[in-house]
Formats: structure tokens, C-alpha cells, sequence
């Protein structure tokens, strides 16, 4: 992840094909992981204390799921050919986007309402969204849609 050129965050997936991916954002450390191959939860964990720091209960196909943060629960959402992806609060309103840029590719502009970007759950919210759009790519890639 850049900001302004200035590497602020990756994600690595250790293993070919792995769900579990490895983040550091911001001097943290953290682990994101779908901890049953049958269900679409997905959880981030602080990967020193192993606390879990973000989830995604269930992964709506249409419609939207949501997102906590912390005790902050948000909703996310996207267009029917996933070319954009939304954080909303509770009352609907969008926080954060996530503009694709191609169509197999995770590359992606992402337009945060400027008053979001002070709020604590910010970088927490951005980079588990991130580790979500590449697990949607690449079931996507993977079944040829």
C-alpha cells in the first residue's frame, strides 16, 4: 500500500495459494485469516498478542456485510461486477471507496471521506478491506468470472 509514493503497509501470503496473509501497516503486525474453509468469516488479529482486532462475519453475495472494527461495526458493499467496493457507517453514508482499476488486477484508488481519516479504526478498516478485495479477486480469477 502507498500513500503519496511512501510505502505505508503490505501484505504477503506466505504460501501458493493461502488464505492467511501476513500485514504489517504502519509499524503493526498483524495476520488476516478465514479460520473455516466452509464459512466466510474472516478475521484480523494483532500477530504479537494474537487479539482480534477486525471481522467479517458473513460475506454477503448480494447485499451487504458487515465489518467490525474494535466495537465499531461497519458495512461493506460492492457494485455486481465488483469493480467498486464500500465502507459505510450505520446510517448508510460512505466512508471509505475502493475504485478498481482493472479487471484482474488489485490495484485500486481508494477515495476516503476526508473527515474518516482521523477516526482510530481507519488503517485497521483500510488494510482488512484490502486483504478482502484480494480474496474476492482471486476466487473470481480463479472460477474465470
Amino acid at each position: 500500500m502507498y500513500a503519496d509514493n511512501d510505502l505505508i503497509g503490505t501484505i504477503n501470503f506466505p504460501k501458493f495459494l493461502s488464505t492467511k496473509g501476513d500485514i504489517t501497516i504502519l509499524g503493526h503486525e498483524l495476520e488476516a485469516d478465514s479460520p473455516s474453509m466452509w464459512k466466510s468469516r474472516m478475521e484480523l488479529r494483532d500477530k504479537k498478542s494474537g487479539k482480534l482486532v477486525a471481522e467479517l462475519k458473513i460475506e454477503k453475495l448480494f447485499g451487504e456485510s458487515e465489518i467490525t472494527v474494535g466495537t465499531k461495526t461497519f458495512q461493506f458493499a460492492t457494485t455486481f461486477f465488483q469493480k467498486r467496493f464500500f465502507i459505510k457507517s450505520d446510517t448508510g453514508a460512505t466512508l471509505i471507496e475502493f475504485k478498481m482499476l482493472g479487471s484482474f488486477r488489485t490495484e485500486c484508488e481508494i477515495l476516503p471521506e476526508p473527515t474518516f481519516l482521523s477516526v482510530e479504526e481507519f488503517p485497521l478498516l483500510l488494510v482488512f478491506v484490502w486483504y478482502l478485495i484480494i480474496r474476492i479477486s482471486n476466487r473470481r480469477s480463479a472460477a474465470g468470472v
